[in-house]
């Protein structure tokens, strides 16, 4: 049963009956995949850009759900002495930089710079922040290389929007063959409807989902990086 496949199925059950799910538990969709051997955090897009009530593009009063769980899950990756990664857009001057996301997403053309830093709840301490164009962290950007210098098979994935960026990151991590959990509570979107489906979809095809207070418990049988000093965190 897919029912026991998942830690916190909450999402799903928001969506579909039992009845409802035989066209993916026929095919074996919702399968564990096993843990990886070295574990990093992404973290995605938590700028004040989508982050705060008065941002070009905020996500709304969803945002501020997910600043105390992930508050915590940074702690636990600290503690645990796992890489920390950041994503933010990367805001672009022109029209040339931005392409198609200043055409299908417009307000992000007069969207302020200094709205693409991250939030200072969430902020990074010595970690590495990416500038990504476009909305996978992995598209055009020096992550995977960086992973594999880590020697890092296993991510958590963390941000917003769970649809979007959070979505386009974590299939991509799958096409990488990287084994990918998402936490729950600490991802988000516009409208919890959406936010639920796409965890849904996710949890049958590309990831794992779990949440925050299971982090630690996870990362204790997983090794940080052996290119992260020790005490570097």
């Amino acid at each position: 049963m897919i029912e026991s496949r998942s830690s916190n199925p909450r999402h799903w059950r928001e969506i579909t009956s039992e009845h409802g799910l035989t066209p993916w538990t026929k095919g074996g969709h919702g399968a564990p995949i096993r843990e990886g051997n070295r574990a990093a955090l992404l973290v995605i897009d938590t700028t004040r850009m989508y982050m705060d009530m008065e941002g070009t593009l905020s996500i709304g009063p969803a945002a501020e759900r997910i600043v105390g769980p992930l508050m915590q899950a940074l702690e636990m990756a600290r503690n645990a002495k796992i890489p920390i990664i950041y994503t933010k857009a990367g805001l672009r001057g022109s029209d040339e930089e931005r392409g198609l996301w200043g055409e299908k997403v417009s307000a992000a053309r007069d969207a302020d710079p200094l709205e693409d830093t991250i939030i200072d709840q969430l902020k990074p301490n010595g970690d590495v922040v990416l500038d990504k164009p476009k909305a996978s962290a992995f598209f055009d950007t020096p992550l995977r290389s960086l992973l594999t210098y880590l020697e890092v098979d296993n991510i958590f994935v963390a941000g917003v929007t769970t649809s979007g960026c959070v979505r386009a990151t974590v299939v991509d991590a799958f096409s990488h063959n990287l084994r990918t959990t998402i936490l729950e509570d600490c991802v988000a979107d516009r409208r919890p409807l959406i936010h639920s489906v796409s965890l849904f979809d996710l949890e049958m095809k590309y990831a794992q989902i779990m949440n925050s207070n299971q982090l630690s418990d996870t990362l204790s049988r997983q090794a940080g990086s052996p290119l992260v000093p020790k005490g570097a965190r």
